[in-house]
């Protein structure tokens, strides 16, 4: 970023994110949206495979990079978790990061049940954090599913 974007860009606080899964979303989507935000500081990620890890700390310039998002949530006490893993690990991960203070942006599909999402929904409520789901493809067909 140039000094005259900077000097231009939003008098927002700074928040301090983590990204919890460095994978295809995140490397094709998640990582360039976020280098272009001024007020938005990626304090760390985390992904359970080595070459990933690797490759997102190389081309990301990403600070800290853990294997385990428990660990990576502890340190870094990051303001939001993105949860961009397999679909069947977004409830246990959304309520980690919950139980860690962080308000949680989630990689569609949200939850694989709407048991598991008025879980993590009640868990939400009771840590006021706010949960936000990335859904721009809801119009496909398995959604209606």
């Amino acid at each position: 970023m140039t000094k005259r974007e900077v000097d231009r860009a939003p008098a927002y606080p700074l928040t301090r994110v983590a990204l919890i899964g460095l994978g295809g979303a995140a490397d094709r989507i998640l990582l360039p949206a976020l280098k272009t935000l001024p007020h938005v500081q990626l304090v760390a990620g985390s992904d359970l495979d080595v070459a990933t890890r690797e490759r997102a700390a190389r081309r990301w310039q990403i600070g800290r990079i853990y294997s385990d998002p428990r660990t990576m949530l502890a340190e870094e006490q990051p303001d939001v978790a993105i949860v961009a893993t397999p679909p069947l690990t977004h409830g246990d991960l959304c309520v980690l990061a919950l139980e860690h203070g962080c308000h949680v942006f989630c990689e569609k599909p949200f939850m694989p049940s709407v048991e598991e999402a008025d879980r993590v929904i009640a868990v939400a409520q009771r840590a006021h954090r706010a949960v936000a789901v990335d859904n721009q493809y809801y119009q496909m067909p398995i959604y209606r599913t």
